[in-house]
């Protein structure tokens, strides 16, 4: 049969009969030819003719590269794997599933890795009108076929299966990645990529090993795997430590194996560890532009999974704490607790409102799954969806603050502002509290408390929660709130408060005054308190001309910052005590500045690490080290300081040396772990290997 179409332009202009059926059919039935000026296109029938679809189509047949067809499928169905691309077929044509789950759930085209056509009795009851959509839920049924198929392939000697291929079809479908891993491991096939052959049945096929797994195990990337059909190597963030022991022991034995062994020999005793399958990498990553480490758990991420891989709730669950993912939150409603946390008031009356029922059953589920709910907490809570004097804040629409528990004890502040809110006397709202099992503190209050008295109780001096407490001190800045905010004088501030019973702060200065407050609050408005350290950066914020006023003021309150500043300033102070370059972050009074952060202020400000060791240690500051520690230069030092994060470019006091960080460090510097731990503890940041590895041990997956 023979059809021509008329050569003229529409009202869309241009278009080609050879350029519409390369697009949307994959399979002819019969020998079909097509020709459109000196271009032409054939389909052998029953064969899948191959496409490359240009970027940013969002309708139309992509399979190209390799094609493996599967030559015992049924009648009435195709399965062709395909290197690059894959979809669905009814007839031929292309489709598109409407819901997308299993293998399925590839979004688009809705298949990855293979080109799956089913006609005849495997043919979808349901197709929209237009026939680009398959309305019948075929997941299970293509699914079914492509595990037959996967045997084959595995077995075969062709291109296919190959790693890479394995992972780019996981990134787009991890059920049918998992379904060609669990094949190949099922014939003992080996895997070959970045210039390294491994056994997949020990191995098993996990996505970030080519970056997760330290330099030396794998040599190179694998061709064609660069860029976009590349990403599936990146994860991006906090590599988890228990991951990369497992990877390790997974691909041994290995130059880290034995690098970590001698740090932490128990490591070269552990046995057998868990085969991995791509979807591993959805417990422990989450997907994006690019995959990001993160195994935090949300019942509705955690449903999402349950859903691509078309699996029930507790095989999942099991998976994820063998992966050592926390699984306490994991449940097919999410409102569980953290068994960890103690049952609160607040925590039933949320999962009550969350879940839209009672109290009671609220209990009856948390106790059947195994949750401690002690009868104090039931009757509170059920008590408290009735009598706002239960809330932390009388009278508030939305329980700022939460409510009370049955071991608190309720706080003089709150039986102040209740008495005024609801009308009732103080010794009222106790009888009244004390009626539901809570202690009160209302010692000092008078029967009729004023607005006046519930503001000096307040911590932030605005008549709410938090309430001081009179089993702790009261600081000095909160004296100077309340003054500020009632419009008093801080002395008569601190009376009104002794009035009321509570102590004094360990010093007070006679010429106190509200322009101090802001020197003895640090930078998230948290008041200093005595004994506890004050970081530096929280005095600096101030400028360098007006650090030694502030510390002066300070010792005033009777806070004790051990340093000496001089009264004229060189342009060095002016710069030493800048906060330009972290020389001072996590850095208080009373600790060691680490030489680390010395190394990293003497390169950003182009002076001589001696010279500012001098003048850091004139102002009577502990450094780490007086000098580099032996057998490290400068630029080591720096170099192992180095993070590679634009916003944070060097490590401090405050950063967390992992396993990845000393496995690269001493590949790149030809030393041992040891060495290198040993360098940062001399630099200030402390670092212990051995203790890391027991450590992530611990989570690694196990058969």
């Amino acid at each position: 049969m023979r059809l021509y179409l008329r050569d003229e332009e529409g009202e869309w202009g241009a278009w080609s009969c050879l350029d519409v059926l390369e697009r949307v059919l994959g399979i002819a039935e019969f020998p079909t030819e097509v020709r459109h000026g000196e271009r032409r296109g054939r389909w052998d029938a029953g064969i899948l003719k191959g496409r490359k679809a240009p970027d940013g189509e969002r309708f139309g047949l992509d399979a190209h590269g390799a094609l493996v067809p599967w030559p015992g499928a049924p009648e009435g169905a195709q399965v062709v794997w395909c290197e690059y691309g894959g979809g669905l077929l009814v007839d031929g044509l292309v489709v598109q599933p409407e819901t997308g789950r299993g293998v399925l759930s590839g979004g688009g085209s809705g298949l990855a890795g293979a080109v799956v056509n089913l006609s005849g009795a495997f043919a979808p009851e349901r197709l929209s009108v237009e026939r680009s959509k398959v309305l019948s839920d075929v997941s299970g049924q293509v699914g079914e076929l492509l595990k037959s198929a996967a045997d084959a392939v595995a077995a075969s000697d062709g291109p296919l299966p190959s790693y890479a291929w394995i992972c780019r079809t996981a990134d787009r479908s991890m059920q049918l990645g998992d379904v060609l891993a669990e094949a190949v491991m099922r014939v003992g096939r080996e895997l070959e990529f970045g210039g390294r052959r491994f056994d997949s049945v020990v191995t098993g096929c996990f996505l970030p090993d080519y970056r997760i797994l330290p330099p030396g195990i794998f040599k190179r990337a694998g061709r064609n795997d660069s860029g976009k059909e590349g990403k599936w190597r990146e994860a991006l963030g906090k590599r988890p430590e228990h991951i990369l022991l497992w990877r390790i022991l997974a691909h041994g034995p290995n130059a880290a194996l034995d690098a970590l062994a001698e740090v932490c020999p128990e490591f070269s005793e552990v046995g057998p560890v868990r085969r991995a399958l791509p979807s591993d990498q959805l417990l422990l990553a989450r997907p994006g532009a690019y995959w990001h480490w993160d195994s935090s758990m949300s019942a509705e991420y955690f449903r999402d999974v349950v859903h691509q891989l078309d699996a029930t709730v507790p095989s999942v669950v099991q998976r994820a704490g063998c992966l050592g993912v926390d699984t306490s939150r994991i449940t097919d409603e999410g409102w569980l607790p953290h068994p960890k946390e103690k049952v609160t008031v607040g925590g039933l009356l949320r999962a009550a409102t969350r879940l839209d029922t009672e109290i009671e059953e609220v209990v009856s589920r948390w106790r059947e799954s195994g949750l401690d709910v002690p009868d104090a907490v039931r009757a509170l809570a059920v008590a408290a969806e009735g009598d706002p004097l239960l809330k932390r804040d009388p009278g508030a629409e939305e329980p700022h603050g939460g409510w009370f528990d049955p071991d608190d004890v309720v706080p003089p502040g709150h039986v102040a502002k209740a008495s005024r809110v609801f009308g009732i006397s103080v010794p009222e709202a106790c009888r009244k509290l004390e009626g539901y099992g809570l202690a009160v503190d209302a010692d000092g209050l008078p029967e009729w408390p004023d607005k006046v008295t519930a503001v000096l109780l307040s911590e932030d001096a605005d008549g709410r929660p938090p309430w001081l407490s009179r089993s702790d001190e009261v600081p000095p800045g909160q004296v100077l709130a309340a003054a500020r905010a009632l419009r008093i004088e801080p002395a008569e501030a601190l009376r009104r408060l002794v009035e009321l019973g509570f102590g004094p702060p360990p010093a007070f200065p006679a010429d106190a005054s509200s322009d101090d407050l802001e020197i003895l609050c640090d930078r998230e408005d948290a008041y200093f308190r005595h004994g506890d350290p004050i970081e530096y950066m929280d005095l600096l914020c101030f400028g360098p001309h007006a650090f030694g006023r502030v510390i002066a003021r300070l010792r005033a309150y009777g806070f004790d910052v051990p340093l000496s500043i001089p009264v004229v300033l060189t342009p060095l102070d002016v710069e030493l005590l800048s906060d330009g370059d972290g020389l001072w972050w996590d850095v208080s009074t009373g600790d060691v500045m680490p030489l680390a952060h010395v190394i990293v202020a003497s390169r950003t400000r182009h002076t001589s690490l001696r010279d500012l060791v001098d003048a850091l240690t004139g102002y009577g500051l502990d450094i780490s080290a007086q000098e580099l520690p032996e057998g490290l230069s400068f630029a080591d030092a720096l170099r192992i300081l180095e993070t590679g994060d634009q916003e944070e470019p060097y490590r401090g006091v405050w950063s967390q040396v992992d396993l990845h960080d000393l496995l690269r460090l001493s590949h790149e510097m030809g030393t041992s772990i040891t060495q290198v731990a040993a360098w940062f503890r001399e630099l200030g940041i402390p670092v212990d290997p051995a203790e890391r590895i027991r450590a992530a041990l611990k989570r690694v997956p196990r058969p």
